[in-house]
């Protein structure tokens, strides 16, 4: 639910009123970045080990097709496309809230979505095709 009402706020500030319709594909892309477990960061802050030793981030931080099933629904739920089935690219990482790697000075998720231009989709195909052959 937060997700879904900040991307309405997004969208309200943005002048986007209407979900992309429903037969554009869509890529989202999102950046999910996760606390620091309490073991990890109590290591870190006594010198004993850095969250560099545990790169890019420990398995058992969260599933992330779990994490990006939710984004998904959010963005459907906040108008940003009719479906997520119109998702036809899905760009997605995780990391800790370490201030060190790229947007990760904070908890949450970085998320974009856009319509996809008819070239990336024709580029897609075509490598589809490649790969079947």
């Amino acid at each position: 639910m937060l997700v879904a009402q900040a991307v309405r706020d997004d969208r309200t500030r943005r002048g986007l009123v209407e979900p992309t319709p429903a037969g554009v594909p869509v890529g989202v892309r999102a950046l999910f970045v996760l606390p620091v477990p309490v073991g990890v960061a109590s290591q870190a802050s006594a010198g004993v080990v850095s969250l560099t030793d545990h790169a890019p981030i420990e398995a058992r931080s969260g599933d992330l097709d779990k994490l990006c099933r939710n984004v998904l629904d959010a963005l459907t739920d906040a108008g940003a496309y009719v479906d997520d089935v119109q998702v036809c690219r899905l760009i997605a990482g995780k990391t800790y809230a370490d201030g060190v790697t790229d947007g990760s000075a904070t908890q949450g998720a970085l998320i974009q979505a856009w319509a996809m231009p008819r070239w990336d989709v024709g580029l897609s195909r075509s490598i589809r095709r490649l790969s079947s052959q």
